[in-house]
């Protein structure tokens, strides 16, 4: 008898026939188009040629007709892109064959239910073959229409290749590998990728007469299944439930399992059989009549989408033209790079099988899709980058200059297909059959990769004209919905490893709110809280209180520091404007002789240097950007004060009333010709962004339950990233970063305060601030249950309680009293030193001075320095929001080491690369801007991988790490202090930071190395790790430098909801 885990003979030959006869083949039909292009399209011109009667003249006739002139190299480069007919009939060879799979798709259900999953499998696999003849003959047919038509066909056996072998491995496989075997479709999908992209090399198949033998060879794998699937047996699961076959159903588990032992799977797939009684056959219409199926489907349709949203389809069907875009262009280049994608693809997706049943569907998912997002983003960069620096030449000559940023394109690609392959390239698979119990499962199937093949058609259609509109800017949409794919996973999505079908279905219908789940169904409890502890979950008013100071705080600090970055020098030509205008003079024309540094004309250069010429506009500015970091010093250092006396929500509310006048200040500057009320507005604006910096990390600590503490208080770096990001968008000279628009851009920060200023009044005050603060023991609970919603919070005050002990009887510290108590002074300096170091990365450096940043890197071409920027802080916004995830599953110590020595690497690579840069720059002008520096491109790619191992550890951790390590009535004033300095820091490095680039230029960074070494050792071994921590546990392993043992928290521990507030005060006096 063998094993229920294990894998028996029969069980490996049908798992292997399933996925080498029909998911091979789709992956097979997908990549087969793919290498042969620049043939196929010279066969398509032959054929349209000869129809025309004429023939192909020699490579120096005269004749400009479009399909029968020879083609030189830059022709056949340039061959789809200069004939939009050839275009057209390329575009619907390629996507007739997810436009048909549609079909098949949809029907794969019909034939599934009707004569079984094997039966259809047969079936589509006599289709198969017919569509692979058809294919093959279409070269000696001279016809296009014939090539077109067994895509068709091939593409109809393609949609049920994509939707019923998941189906059917699912229901063949045991439930403890049932996530592996699902995981062999993607991996036989993209092996037979990699062998179409093999097949179609030059020297092998990819020429002018083995193509057809390539489509043909689609029709090897089809008949050796036709031969085997009947030795295979039927589904367990359908023959059981479909066809309430009980004996049938026995037989094909004894053969599948190897042993006659299988009555527990039998009480398994009886109990899904009971869970669908009622509706033993579903139709595809029937998903959407019933509320919970109809939920489940548009998860699963959601998940199918954001597959091919992510724009794998165009990476996958283009791969080629997309690597000759890059600059790929000498000999065989892009076809090699094509291969390399597929074996990458392959080989990731062999990993993924492993890690399915390890990690997590959910966690791949999200690995994927942020791993994507970020290489997608410098994909972006580069092809930019490659058109810029590298166009192409008429000829071959371009073969023998190396282009770096093609490298960079090609490794950003190949980055991207691995983030894709353990993610989203074979969970959406695996999750959809999951989702369902057996009745409706091959109706959703159907209807999930229905709608999956439908998105990859209209990507493959509309990819080529895309791209032809906006060329290297094509993939920014694909950021954008990987975005939403990264908010879509976890917000919809739910764990499905190892559950059973009957888990799986009862938590679809009773999920729990997810961290950014805030816009569920109204249910039953909406108008009355649950008696049941709700822990691990956001509620709505949580998720209000959250997103509420999330915008109005995190985001508009974040906004204001990177505000005046993208239009720097269209501010500095306005100050040297208004100088020049005090000084009753007009802007000297651009060849006259007045040198006067405010009102002479700059030329390009002269605007490149123009801070650096000029020692007063330096300081000028210096004060404006300065400014906001002195001002936020003291915002820090006054938050505890105002938390304390008005609390928490009071004092970020009255912020934003500051915050407000701050924007009008800035916006008016302008108006008055007055760079002082610039920074007037500034240093108001700074106030406010010393607040938003300290209370909104304490704010979202005490509403937050304790297993979440650390996600949501992730979310504040990740709102200040995004504003940050907005603001250099926004910044751009097309939108508001040119002369007219930056007032513009100075004000739009009071949309966020004006929302919290009209929301917060709805969202909770603090139940730790109204407990151990204001001794209201109704109000704490009152506030409570509105977070939690639930009346049992009784274990929670129990906690504050633990907490308000530690406070040892002085409801309120003052920032004097933090260093006259030892304890108190020794936790004060650490949480000093993790925000001090935060800023000793040089982070604040890259943040307000990037631009010049990239200038000096040698981006001066257009507005390169800027995209630059904008690219940062889409990865910043992307990691932060990774750090979000990762930081109950790391922890804060690991994550703040890992980001600070990958910080440290990347810092120091950027040294040797900036050094490099002006030892081989040849010079400062115009000329330079048609010259590569690859050490310019080390450069922007050492800055862009510092940025990510800063987002992930020294910028998301250092805030939530400080409001961790206090009590309740400290923390108030001990985030004040350790913020203040913090800003104090940044204000320093601010100030200091032009001056010291202008002192020893490229060895700038040097400083940050430095700093950065002293911070590691300061890290590993003066912080504690608190993940998972209750603030009494956190305090003793601070006084006793070890973690707290079962038996001294149990001494502590006082019985939910048996005291009141005066007894706890009574009790702490006494021990006093």
């Amino acid at each position: 008898m063998t094993s229920a885990k294990g894998v028996s003979k029969l069980l490996a030959f049908t798992i292997f026939t399933t996925v080498f006869g029909s998911s091979f083949l789709f992956g097979f039909h997908a990549g087969a188009m793919n290498a042969p292009q620049t043939i196929i399209g010279l066969w398509m011109r032959e054929v349209k040629c000869r129809r025309s009667n004429q023939t192909v003249e020699t490579e120096h006739g005269v004749s400009e007709e479009k399909w029968c002139k020879k083609l030189d190299f830059t022709g056949e480069l340039n061959m789809f892109t200069d004939n939009s007919e050839l275009t057209t009939f390329w575009t619907l060879t390629v996507s007739s064959l997810v436009a048909s799979s549609f079909f098949g798709a949809i029907s794969a259900n019909i034939f599934a239910d009707r004569i079984g999953r094997r039966g259809a499998l047969w079936g589509n696999g006599v289709v198969g073959v017919i569509g692979a003849v058809v294919m093959g003959c279409a070269f000696f047919a001279d016809s296009i229409e014939m090539l077109v038509l067994g895509r068709l066909i091939a593409g109809f056996t393609v949609g049920i290749s994509s939707s019923l072998p998941p189906v059917y491995l699912n229901e063949i496989a045991p439930t403890s590998l049932r996530g592996a075997v699902g995981a062999l479709h993607e991996l036989s999908l993209v092996t037979g990728i990699f062998v179409a992209q093999i097949l179609g090399l030059p020297y092998i198949l990819g020429n002018a007469w083995g193509w057809p033998l390539l489509l043909g060879a689609s029709g090897i794998p089809v008949l050796f299944m036709l031969v085997a699937l009947p030795f295979c047996p039927e589904s367990p699961r359908y023959l059981f439930v479909k066809k309430q076959d009980e004996q049938a159903t026995r037989r094909a588990l004894n053969r599948l399992r190897g042993t006659s032992d299988v009555e527990a799977e039998l009480d398994e797939i009886g109990q899904e059989y009971a869970l669908t009684l009622r509706a033993p056959k579903f139709s595809i219409g029937d998903l959407f009549k019933d509320p919970f199926l109809r939920k489940t489907t548009f998860i699963a349709i959601g998940v199918m989408v954001c597959q091919h949203f992510s724009g794998v389809i165009a990476v996958m069907f283009y791969s080629t033209a997309i690597f000759k875009s890059a600059g790929l262009t000498q000999s065989n280049q892009a076809i090699y790079a094509t291969i390399a994608l597929g074996g990458i693809n392959v080989l990731a997706t062999v990993v993924t099988v492993f890690l399915m049943e390890k990690v997590g569907r959910k966690v791949l998912l999200l690995i994927g899709f942020t791993g994507m997002a970020v290489l997608m983003t410098i994909l972006t960069i580069c092809l930019f980058q490659t058109k810029v620096t590298h166009p192409l030449v008429e000829d071959n000559a371009l073969a023998i200059g190396i282009n770096p940023f093609a490298i960079g394109s090609t490794l950003s690609l190949l980055g991207y297909i691995i983030f894709f392959s353990i993610g989203p390239g074979a969970i959406p698979w695996v999750l959809v059959t999951e989702l369902f119990a057996t009745a409706p499962r091959a109706a959703a199937s159907s209807v999930a990769v229905g709608v999956n093949r439908l998105s990859a058609f209209l990507i493959a259609l509309a990819f080529p004209y895309i791209q032809a509109a906006i060329e290297e800017y094509t993939f920014v949409i694909f950021i954008a919905t990987l975005t939403l794919a990264m908010v879509f996973t976890n917000t919809c999505i739910i764990e499905t490893k190892g559950k059973t079908v009957e888990a799986i279905q009862y938590e679809l219908r009773h999920e729990k709110t997810t961290l950014l789940d805030l816009s569920r169904d109204v249910s039953a409890n909406t108008f009355g809280a649950s008696k049941m502890p709700a822990k691990n979950t956001v509620t709505r008013w949580l998720g209000l209180s959250i997103f509420t100071t999330a915008l109005g705080s995190s985001f508009l600090f974040g906004y204001h520091v990177g505000v005046l970055n993208a239009p720097q020098t269209v501010m500095g030509l306005w100050v040297r404007e208004v100088k020049c205008r005090r000084s009753v003079q007009d802007i000297a024309p651009a060849d006259g002789a007045y040198h006067d540094h405010w009102c002479k004309q700059l030329n390009f250069t002269e605007e490149l240097t123009m801070f650096t010429d000029n020692a007063e506009l330096n300081t000028l500015w210096s004060l404006a950007v300065a400014a906001l970091i002195f001002a936020s010093f003291f915002g820090a250092i006054s938050a505890s004060t105002f938390a304390n006396k008005i609390g928490r929500r009071g004092t970020l509310w009255w912020n934003s009333v500051l915050g407000v006048v701050a924007a009008a200040v800035l916006a008016c500057s302008y108006l008055a010709d007055s760079f002082e009320m610039l920074i007037l507005g500034r240093l108001v604006a700074g106030f406010a962004s010393g607040i938003n910096t300290a209370l909104p990390p304490v704010y979202l600590n005490e509403i937050s339950p304790r297993t979440l503490r650390g996600a949501i208080g992730a979310i504040h770096p990740f709102a200040a990233a995004i504003g940050l990001l907005v603001s250099r968008i926004l910044g751009l000279p097309y939108i508001l970063g040119n002369e007219w628009g930056w007032p513009i851009l100075l004000a739009v920060s009071v949309i966020p305060m004006m929302y919290q200023l009209v929301a917060f009044p709805f969202c909770p005050e603090s139940p730790r601030y109204l407990f151990v603060e204001k001794s209201d023991e109704s109000a704490t609970r009152h506030a409570l249950q509105k977070l939690r919603n639930t009346s049992n919070v009784d274990a929670e005050l129990a906690d504050f309680q633990r907490d308000h002990e530690l406070s040892k009887g002085a409801p309120r510290v003052t920032i004097g009293e933090l260093f006259k108590d030892p304890f108190l002074r020794k936790t004060t300096f650490i949480a000093i030193g993790v925000m001090v170091s935060q800023h000793l990365t040089g982070v604040i450096a890259v943040m307000y001075y990037s631009t010049a940043i990239f200038k000096s890197a040698g981006l001066v071409h257009g507005n390169q320095a800027i995209y630059g920027t904008i690219g940062l802080g889409v990865v910043n916004v992307v990691m932060t929001l990774a750090a979000v995830f990762l930081v109950e599953k790391t922890g804060r110590k690991r994550l703040l080491l890992i980001g600070l020595g990958g910080s440290i690497v990347f810092m120091s690579l950027l040294v040797v690369c900036t050094t490099q840069s002006k030892a081989t720059q040849l010079s400062h002008d115009s000329q330079f801007l048609g010259t590569i520096n690859p050490y310019a491109v080390g450069s922007t790619i050492s800055l862009v991988i510092y940025s990510i191992f800063v987002s992930i550890g020294p910028a998301a951790i250092p805030n939530l790490l400080v409001s961790e390590l206090f009590a309740t009535a400290p923390r108030a004033a001990g985030s004040s202090v350790a913020v203040g300095v913090n800003r104090i820091t940044g204000f320093a490095i601010t100030l200091a930071f032009p001056y010291i680039k202008a002192s020893i230029e490229e060895y700038t960074f040097v400083v940050f190395v430095v700093t950065l070494a002293v911070t590691i050792v300061f890290t590993k071994i003066c912080v504690i790790e608190t993940k998972g921590k209750t603030t009494e546990e956190i305090q003793y392993e601070l006084r006793h430098g070890q973690v707290m043992s079962k038996a001294s928290r149990h001494s502590t521990d006082v019985k939910p909801g048996t005291r009141d507030v005066a007894y706890y005060k009574v009790q702490t006096e006494e021990k006093l």
